[in-house]
């Protein structure tokens, strides 16, 4: 009954609208003057009016209500409300040339509303004032929101092949808007869009912020959709990118309440030291194969990174954790370092300021803090660029990589292993794992793991200083541990807990002059075990080939290199080696008679090869090896 009643008003208002149109008389543009229309009079709420000739130009500085509103000049015409102007209408629609201008005084009430819909089919531009409108359809539309305060309220906007345009405005357009190939550009604006917990979506559209900054609640981005923002801020409680939607933030400030997700083909890129935040249970999620690229990019986020099925996060340039950030990996996903990351084992604080100076002065003063990675599954972290102040957490699947790199004030965990390709530098950190060596390992830190060598352990570049709480097997042919003497406070230690295996490799010292000072000694290696092969494989170089008169001592746990004497004149090299030990008194026997014996044979030695410069030690503990 009641829906009986309602039809039967509406067609009783629709038989009573009458229709008024525009006359369009020579220099007469007031919408009150009577002769302007073909009623000779005002427009009244019950009427429909219709402008529609070319060049119309209609003046509104007045409230007017009426039924509806057509407005369709072919040509240039245009519809301005101005001051205290107002329209209110059921319905309206705009089309051709038609031009709807509005620079209105209203603070609170709406310069244009439309109670039902409103369907603009060509141009709206706004300086002051809102459009309050029930539906609003944009199509293939030109919107310009310039040099003023504007807001456009409807319960769904729906943009289709149109163009917005804002430019030094603040503007807020609200509720749910959907964008169907158009665009929306903004320079040195603010705009919000307030969708009230409802979603918009974007779909084939590009949506571009200039030196301006966007707010809004959630959005989706489907197709090849595009949000790029260039020294923009942009806020949010939620952002998806479907399909091969793209995102990129150049010298931008982004932050999000709740979800950052792509499962796009494109990748999400941050650049030139933009800014990425978010609030506490805030997640930036990566799943289905998609990528997340931070360059040059300060990390402020209270959430996680979590990645899945197969999607990859990538670093290059500097990336500035500003808060502590944990990292979840799982189904085969991958971390990459492209650039150099956190370069600040060489020069912290001139690369804090450059991140200063050219992003956020949110960086002055802050300490780096710590991005924990965790490796779940087949999920993989690769790196070839420096890492600082990092923890990785790897499962019993994951593969961590490293090549070519300086760690940094870091703590790798692993139970499945890491690998080293190249050269690795450790500073002040720590690999409990296992590890693979095939490039080159030195700098100070701890390996709380078994180490294959197949590379280089040490380095003949600097000194290095490093504990191995396991074991060190060096079974390949080209593998070495290399030790660099400087002097006798700089020279480089090796600590191995457990065995010590050098079935095919060797041990190469290299001794600086500065260290061949008589009776110098430097323990090189100490370990848990060894097999003969520790000793016999050490090969030892002085700087500038200077024959030196030199002891290696062992007590079966350690090698220790004595300098005795240096020689001006060439001498022939010498390899030989004994350690000597009395345990009760038989032992005691056996050893006297060996060291007569040896005394005996060197001393024969000695006066066959006295010009050689080979020298016993007086203590009998051991036998020199002069070079």
């Amino acid at each position: 009954m009641q829906r009986s009643i309602i039809f039967i008003c509406v067609l009783i208002a629709i038989a009573n609208a009458t229709e008024v149109s525009w006359v369009n008389n020579a220099n007469q543009y007031n919408f009150f003057t009577p002769n302007n229309w073909n009623v000779n009079r005002t427009p009244v709420r019950d009427d429909n009016v219709n402008i529609s000739p070319n060049n119309a130009y209609v003046y509104v500085n007045a409230p007017s209500a009426i039924n509806s509103l057509t407005f369709d000049s072919p040509v240039n015409g245009t519809l301005v409300i101005t001051g205290s102007g107002k329209i209110t209408t059921n319905n309206a629609v705009l089309n051709n040339s038609a031009t709807l201008y509005i620079d209105s005084s209203l603070k609170s009430a709406p310069a244009f509303q439309s109670n039902s819909s409103t369907t603009l089919l060509s141009k709206l531009q706004i300086k002051t004032g809102s459009i309050d409108t029930g539906y609003f359809n944009m199509m293939s539309a030109k919107v310009d929101l310039i040099n003023g305060n504007q807001k456009i309220n409807s319960n769904y906007i729906n943009v289709v092949n149109s163009n917005i345009r804002q430019v030094s405005s603040n503007s807020e357009i609200k509720f749910a808007t959907r964008f169907l190939g158009s665009n929306l550009e903004s320079i040195s604006s603010i705009l919000n869009s307030n969708n009230k917990g409802l979603v918009s979506t974007v779909h084939s559209s590009n949506l571009s912020f200039t030196s301006s900054a966007f707010q809004t609640d959630n959005y989706m981005m489907f197709e090849n959709s595009k949000i790029n923002l260039v020294a923009s801020s942009m806020r949010f409680r939620s952002l998806s990118l479907i399909d091969s939607g793209i995102f990129t933030a150049e010298a931008s400030s982004v932050s999000f309440d709740k979800l950052f997700h792509t499962q796009s083909d494109n990748t999400i890129t941050f650049k030139k030291f933009s800014t990425l935040q978010s609030s506490t249970g805030a997640d930036f999620v990566a799943t289905y194969r998609s990528s997340i690229y931070l360059e040059n990019t300060i990390l402020m986020m209270n959430g996680r990174f979590v990645l899945k099925d197969r999607s990859v996060l990538s670093f290059g340039g500097l990336v500035l954790p500003l808060t502590p950030i944990r990292i979840v990996l799982s189904d085969y996903a991958k971390v990459q370092y492209k650039g150099f990351f956190n370069n600040l084992f060489h020069s912290n604080n001139i690369l804090a300021d450059q991140a200063a100076s050219e992003s956020s002065e949110a960086v002055q003063n802050r300490e780096l803090s710590t991005l924990t990675f965790e490796l779940n599954d087949n999920a993989q972290f690769e790196s070839d660029q420096n890492l600082n102040n990092i923890n990785i957490i790897g499962g019993e699947k994951s593969s961590i990589t490293l090549s070519n790199l300086v760690l940094s004030n870091s703590s790798i965990v692993s139970s499945n292993g890491l690998v080293i390709n190249s050269n690795v530098v450790l500073n002040e950190s720590t690999i409990s794992s296992d590890v693979t060596n095939t490039g080159s390992i030195s700098g100070s830190g701890v390996i709380s793991g078994n180490l294959e060598n197949q590379g280089t352990l040490g380095s003949f570049d600097t000194v290095s200083k490093i504990v191995i709480e396991g074991s060190v097997n060096s079974a390949d042919p080209n593998s070495k541990i290399a030790i660099l003497v400087n002097s006798n406070t700089d020279y480089t230690q090796i600590q191995v807990s457990q065995s010590l295996t050098l079935a095919q490799g060797v041990v190469v010292v290299k001794v600086s002059s500065a260290a061949l000072l008589e009776n110098n000694e430097f323990q090189l290696i100490s370990y848990g075990s060894g097999e003969q092969a520790v000793t016999d494989n050490i090969v030892v170089e002085f700087e500038n080939n200077q024959q030196v008169n030199y002891t290696l001592v062992t007590d079966g746990s350690s090698v220790s290199l004595k300098v005795n004497k240096a020689h001006e004149e060439p001498v022939t090299k010498s390899v030989l080696f004994i350690s000597l030990m009395s345990v009760g008194a038989g032992v005691a026997a056996i050893t006297a008679l060996i060291v007569g014996a040896l005394i005996i044979r060197n001393k024969r030695i000695k006066a066959k090869q006295a010009d050689k410069g080979v020298k016993l030690d007086d203590n009998n503990s051991s036998i020199d090896i002069s070079q």
